[in-house]
């Protein structure tokens, strides 16, 4: 069904282009790389979970673990035709600032735990 336009009364063309899967999932998967830092930090702060000094190198490596394929699937979703690419771009936004910031906090915690030992 397509709806008028309000100036010209002519009617205006669906939006054919097919909903964005790829920046869905870049989305979704940099959402849960927010989450899974958080918690560790949380459960970490709260002295839950402790695995021998390196409970807090494990953080940035699980935000890692989510935040390379969600970067990777946002890629491919502004690179696809007739898709919507926003969710794309603010997926690839989201997991490269994820990954800059887990990495230096990667190299700062190995930094730490070097020179503590």
């Amino acid at each position: 069904m397509e709806l008028p336009n309000v100036l010209t009364n002519e009617p205006v063309p669906p939006d054919d282009r097919k909903k964005p899967i790829m920046g869905l999932l870049s989305f979704v998967l940099g959402a849960l790389s927010i989450l899974f830092g958080v918690c560790f930090v949380e459960l970490s702060l709260a002295n839950r979970i402790t695995l021998a000094g390196y409970d807090l190198f494990l953080i940035p490596l699980v935000m890692l673990i989510f935040s390379i394929p969600g970067l990777i699937l946002g890629i491919v979703g502004v690179a696809q035709k007739n898709r919507r690419r926003s969710l794309s771009i603010v997926g690839i936004v989201l997991n490269t600032m994820i990954l800059i910031v887990s990495l230096l906090a990667g190299i700062f915690f190995l930094l730490v735990f070097d020179y503590a030992q």
